[in-house]
């Protein structure tokens, strides 16, 4: 039983650096586009 709380904390703690992750993943991505649409719109 005392196994458990801690999986579920590793699974919750994983998740929420994935989501981070991921977030961080769009954001970024989201900035490159915008590079590129401005290095379109100038050359």
């Amino acid at each position: 039983m005392r196994q458990y709380p801690s999986f579920l904390n590793k699974a919750l703690n994983f998740f929420s650096i994935v989501e981070i992750m991921v977030f961080n993943g769009i954001f970024l991505f989201n900035i490159v586009l915008v590079i590129i649409g401005f290095s379109m719109l100038f050359y």
